[in-house]
């Protein structure tokens, strides 16, 4: 099948991105890879959520600064890339501007309001960012961590706020790859068939899959794909994305044809709101 989408870009306002993620650089790339579409994801944590409330002894060093760096990104900073892309030329490319938000562990819940999220295009919810998102006690062992991904990805699609997600990011691709083989086929079963009945996608993401698999031949009988594998089974649609943070960032979307192919996806496997 032919991919004529991106939906998970980090522009320059995301603080972990670099200063060539512009505009004109996705546009440009757009065109090169004959994208339609375009999903604008710059992290995003609503103010109502404010990371500061969480404990920082709960929390390992890194995961505590990360968190307090969220408070510059709250809705208007992260919606400020609506002006650079209405100043590019782009008749032929449509832009959604939404957000990736976190998984707010202290609250068990996606950590933005019905009134943010309603002002969306689309909503994207980076489940695996364990090294935001978690306390440090769960990483005490392989089935632990696990553990707490099963229950933060039930969490995210059992808030009321749920209606809004249009997909999970990176489902269970933490730091710790073992997690793919500790979760047994009907614990992943459990939970995709709770994201198919509230219509929330699964994202495949370039990005992940390198990350995961190392190499091109390396996609077909790697640990992630069997994820992917009961996904499809529980009746999940998909959405593809590169998670680029810079203007070269897409160059590892061939990994997403190769997930596509062993998968064997279809137009009607690709949730509505992607396809052409």
């Amino acid at each position: 099948m032919f991919i004529d989408h991106d939906f998970h870009l980090h522009t320059h306002l995301s603080l972990c991105a670099v200063g060539s993620a512009t505009a004109q650089a996705y546009i440009d790339n757009a065109r090169r890879f004959g994208f339609k579409k375009l999903g604008i994801t710059d992290h995003m944590w609503d103010t109502e959520h404010l990371p500061m409330l969480m404990k920082k002894e709960d929390y390992a060093e890194q995961a505590y600064e990360w968190l307090q760096g969220y408070n510059k990104q709250n809705y208007t900073h992260t919606l400020a890339s609506r002006a650079e892309f209405d100043a590019v030329e782009h008749p032929d490319i449509q832009v959604l501007f939404g957000c990736e938000c976190e998984y707010d562990y202290e609250r068990r819940d996606i950590a933005i309001t019905p009134q943010v999220a309603e002002q969306l295009d689309l909503l994207v919810v980076p489940h695996s960012h364990t090294h935001l998102i978690m306390p440090k006690r769960f990483a005490e062992s392989d089935r632990t961590t696990a553990l707490f991904l099963r229950d933060s990805f039930m969490d995210i699609v059992n808030s009321p706020n749920a209606k809004y997600v249009t997909s999970i990011a990176h489902p269970f691709d933490c730091n710790n790859k073992n997690v793919f083989r500790v979760l047994s086929d009907e614990e992943f079963a459990e939970c995709f068939s709770a994201a198919a009945a509230k219509n929330i996608a699964i994202e495949i993401n370039s990005s992940s899959l390198e990350g995961c698999c190392g190499s091109f031949g390396g996609v077909k009988d790697a640990p992630i794909m069997r994820m992917f594998r009961i996904a499809k089974s529980c009746g999940c649609q998909f959405i593809f994305g590169s998670d680029s943070h810079s203007k070269d960032g897409q160059n590892n979307l061939p990994y997403n044809y190769i997930a596509a192919a062993v998968l064997e996806l279809t137009e009607q496997d690709i949730c509505p709101l992607a396809r052409s």
